[in-house]
C-alpha cells in the first residue's frame, strides 16, 4: 500500500533544491578557502577572508583570478552535462512517466552530495569539485526536477490553477534552498564545511522517499489540454475525433460538445498515451521541433468577456518570445549566481560565510511569500499574468542594478529584498508555455527550456567569471551592471507581448459589446 501525500512533487523539489542550491554556494566558498590558503592569503583554513586584508591588494587579485578559474571549471562540469541530460530526462518523462523521470535527478543529487562530503572530509584536490559538479549535472539536477515537476502539475491540474501551482512549486524550490543556506552559513562559521554538507546529503536522501507518493499517469484525475486547433494539418477523417477530444477537455470552448460523450474523449486520450509510450528519444526531438516550428490556433477565453465563445490567437511567435525571454533571464540568474559568492567574499563587501548564508537565505526564503503576492496582484490589483511577468522582470533589473553599486551590507540586503520577485518569471513562463501546448506535448515543450537553461548557463558562467576579475579595476560591481543591461532583452520582448495581448483583449471586448447590444435590440 502506497502512502498518500497531497504535495509529493513540491516536497521533492523543496528537498532536492535545498541540496542543489546549497551545494554550489558551499563549493564556491570551499574553492576560495583552498585557493586563499595556497597563496598564503589566509591562515589555518580561515573563512574570514578579509581579516588580514581590508583593502584591495595584489594578492587579493591573484586569489580572485585563481578562484574564478576553478569556479568556472566546476560550472562548466555542471552545466555542460546538465544541458544535455536535463533535456533528455524531461523529454523522456512523456514516455516513461513523470515519476520515473524525476527519480533520475533526485538520485543523482543524493550521489553528488555524498561525493562532495567525501571530498571535503578528506581534503581531496580541487579537481574533485569538478567531479562533484559533473555528477550533479549528469543527472539533470534542479533544472530537470523543476521542469518535470511542472509537467507533472500540468497533467493533474486545470489550466486556471496552473499559475498558482507553478508559483508554489518555484517557491518550494527557493525556500528550500533559502532555509538551508541560512543554517549552513552560520554552521560553516562555527564548525566548517563538513556538517552542513552532511545535512544537505540527508535532504537529498529524504527527497527519494516522496517519489513513490507521486500519482502515476494512469491515475491522473484531470484531463487538462488547452484547446488547440489542428484543423489546418489534420486529416479530415480524424477531425471529428479531435473535436470530441478537445471540446470535452476545455469546458470554456463549447464547440460540438453535444456531438460526443466522455468515453470518446477518454479513448482518444488513451490512444495518444499509447503513441507516446512507443516513441523513442529521436522521435521526442522531432516532437520538440514540431512544437516550436508548427503554427496552431489557440482557443482563449477572455476574462472580462461577456461571451463564452473562444477567441483564437496564434501560438508560434508567442512560444518563441517566451523561450528567448526565458533563455536570457536564465543567463543572468545563473551567471550572477556563479560569481556572486566571490563578489560577497572579496573587498569591499568582505562577507563571512554566515553573512553569505543570510543573504542567500533572504533572497531564496522570501520567495515563500510569492503565492500571497501573486494572489494580491490578481485579486486586489486585478493584474493579468503578462502584467505580473513584466513587473517581476523590472524588479529583478532594479535589484541587479542596485547590487552593481553596493559597497556595504546595507545596500546588498536592500537589493536582495527588492529582488524577492525575481523567481516569478521562470514559473510564469513555464505556465504560459504549458497553456500553449497539449498534454502529450508538455514534457517535450518544457524539455527545450531545460536544454536552453543548461546551454545558456554554460556561456553565462564563462562570461561572468571572466569579466568579473577582469573588470575589478573599473568597478567591483561592473558585472552586475552588465547583467542589468542583458535583462533588457526579456523586458522588451515581454513588453511587446503585453501590448499585443491588451490590443487583442480590447478588440474582443468590443466585439462582445456589439454582440451584446445586438442581442438586446432584438
Amino acid at each position: 500500500m502506497v502512502c498518500k501525500f497531497p504535495y509529493p512533487v513540491e516536497a521533492i523539489v523543496f528537498l532536492t533544491c535545498a541540496c542543489c542550491y546549497s551545494f554550489q554556494v558551499i563549493q564556491n566558498q570551499y574553492i576560495y578557502m583552498i585557493v586563499a590558503k595556497l597563496h598564503n592569503y589566509t591562515e589555518n583554513n580561515s573563512v574570514d577572508y578579509c581579516s588580514n586584508n581590508k583593502t584591495a591588494t595584489i594578492d587579493g587579485k591573484i586569489v580572485v583570478d585563481d578562484a574564478s578559474r576553478w569556479t568556472m571549471y566546476s560550472c562548466l562540469a555542471f552545466f555542460l552535462p546538465c544541458a544535455v541530460f536535463s533535456l533528455i530526462v524531461t523529454a523522456w518523462s512523456d514516455k516513461i512517466g513523470r515519476k520515473w523521470a524525476i527519480a533520475i535527478p533526485t538520485f543523482g543529487t543524493a550521489i553528488g552530495s555524498a561525493v562532495q562530503v567525501i571530498a571535503i572530509l578528506y581534503r581531496l584536490p580541487l579537481y574533485w569539485t569538478i567531479i562533484v559538479s559533473f555528477i550533479y549535472g549528469a543527472s539533470g539536477s534542479y533544472v530537470a526536477i523543476l521542469n518535470i515537476g511542472t509537467a507533472y502539475l500540468s497533467d493533474i491540474t486545470y489550466e486556471e490553477d496552473r499559475d498558482r501551482r507553478f508559483t508554489i512549486l518555484q517557491a518550494c524550490a527557493s525556500f528550500g534552498g533559502g532555509v538551508v543556506l541560512v543554517a549552513s552559513g552560520y554552521w560553516i562559521d562555527s564548525q566548517g564545511f563538513i556538517p552542513s554538507s552532511i545535512f544537505i546529503t540527508g535532504c537529498a536522501i529524504a527527497a527519494i522517499l516522496f517519489i513513490p507518493m507521486m500519482t502515476s499517469a494512469e491515475h491522473d484525475k484531470y484531463s487538462v489540454l488547452p484547446y488547440i486547433d489542428d484543423s489546418v494539418n489534420a486529416n479530415q477523417d480524424s477531425l471529428q475525433g479531435d473535436k470530441c477530444y478537445r471540446s470535452n477537455v476545455d469546458r470554456k470552448c463549447p464547440m460540438v460538445e453535444d456531438e460526443c460523450d466522455e468515453s470518446t474523449a477518454l479513448l482518444h486520450n488513451k490512444e495518444i498515451t499509447i503513441k507516446t509510450s512507443k516513441s523513442t528519444f529521436c522521435s521526442q526531438i522531432k516532437v520538440i521541433w514540431r512544437i516550436y516550428t508548427t503554427e496552431k490556433n489557440i482557443c482563449y477565453h477572455v476574462e472580462d468577456s461577456v461571451s463564452d465563445e473562444c477567441f483564437y490567437t496564434r501560438r508560434l511567435w508567442r512560444l518563441w518570445f517566451f523561450v528567448i525571454s526565458y533563455a536570457w533571464y536564465t543567463f543572468v540568474i545563473n551567471g550572477s549566481a556563479a560569481f556572486q559568492t566571490l563578489f560577497f567574499i572579496s573587498y569591499p563587501i568582505c562577507f563571512t560565510p554566515g553573512m553569505i548564508g543570510l543573504q542567500n537565505g533572504i533572497a531564496s526564503g522570501l520567495v515563500i511569500l510569492s503565492p500571497l503576492i501573486i494572489k494580491f496582484y490578481e485579486s486586489v490589483l486585478r493584474l493579468r499574468t503578462q502584467s505580473i511577468l513584466l513587473l517581476t522582470i523590472c524588479t529583478r533589473l532594479s535589484s541587479t542594478l542596485m547590487m552593481g553599486f553596493a559597497k556595504s551590507p546595507i545596500l546588498v540586503f536592500s537589493a536582495t529584498s527588492i529582488g524577492v520577485l525575481s523567481t516569478f518569471p521562470n514559473s510564469i513562463i513555464r505556465s504560459q508555455i504549458s497553456k500553449l501546448v497539449s498534454s502529450s506535448e508538455q514534457g517535450s515543450a518544457l524539455a527545450l527550456l531545460s536544454g536552453i537553461e543548461g546551454t545558456f548557463s554554460i556561456f553565462s558562467s564563462i562570461f561572468f567569471l571572466y569579466i568579473y576579475p577582469a573588470t575589478l579595476h573599473i568597478s567591483h560591481g561592473f558585472s552586475w551592471i552588465v547583467a542589468s543591461f542583458v535583462l533588457c532583452i526579456p523586458l522588451i520582448l515581454m513588453i511587446i507581448l503585453w501590448i499585443v495581448e491588451n490590443i487583442e483583449t480590447t478588440l474582443q471586448l468590443r466585439i462582445d459589446d456589439r454582440s451584446f447590444t445586438a442581442e438586446a435590440d432584438k
